[in-house]
């Protein structure tokens, strides 16, 4: 069976073929509508990590794994940061975290934190004591609601004991957010972290 490569420039549609668009069926070239990579990092003694540049037309999606802190028992908090410095809002979070400890199960609120706690357990130094989260933050360039974001997370806490919970939460004022901010409580570095940033267009 013979076959016959056709070149992109023969198409007919609107928009630029590229690497990161593909041809939809109303014959334009755009986004897939999948999460598509932005950035990456690996923590290694770092005091936060941080994702900017957040724009109009996206949902954002933070991803990480092996993240210990260098110290016991330290809680993992979010902040939003607003601008394009961007300045890391210090008020006015709202959330909710729970799930199962073990067997057992445990929950936590706030409806006016200075930052999102997102695992309800502190995390842990010794031998595979660590975290791994995924956190989706809708649309944040939208000024006229709250910022929310949804995820999961868990690992082996500091006690040794395993953890799973589900966490959603916002900022309690409607603002347009470009940033996000994931850190250690108590001023406590990040020993180590593979921290992955995607985006996905929402509209």
């Amino acid at each position: 069976m013979s076959t016959t490569k056709l070149d992109v420039g023969m198409i007919s549609a609107t928009g630029t073929a590229s690497a990161s668009t593909v041809l939809k069926g109303n014959g334009t070239w755009g986004s897939g509508g999948g999460w598509e990579f932005v950035s990456g990092a690996t923590a290694s003694g770092t005091a936060a990590v941080e994702f900017t540049g957040m724009a109009s037309g996206y949902d954002y999606q933070v991803q990480a794994y092996d993240i210990v802190p260098a110290s016991d028992n330290k809680d993992l908090y979010l902040q939003y940061g607003t601008g394009s410095t961007p300045t890391y809002q210090t008020s006015g979070y709202a959330y909710v975290v729970g799930g199962i400890v073990n067997t057992t199960k445990t929950a936590e609120s706030s409806t006016s934190a200075s930052q999102v706690r997102l695992l309800g357990q502190g995390g842990g130094t010794a031998s595979n004591e660590s975290y791994a989260i995924s956190v989706t933050i809708l649309n944040p360039a939208d000024t006229g609601a709250e910022t929310v974001f949804f995820g999961q997370g868990g690992g082996k806490t500091q006690g040794a004991e395993m953890l799973s919970q589900d966490i959603i939460g916002l900022r309690t004022t409607d603002e347009a957010v470009t940033a996000v901010k994931i850190y250690f409580s108590s001023s406590t570095n990040i020993a180590t972290g593979k921290f992955f940033f995607y985006k996905r267009p929402n509209a």
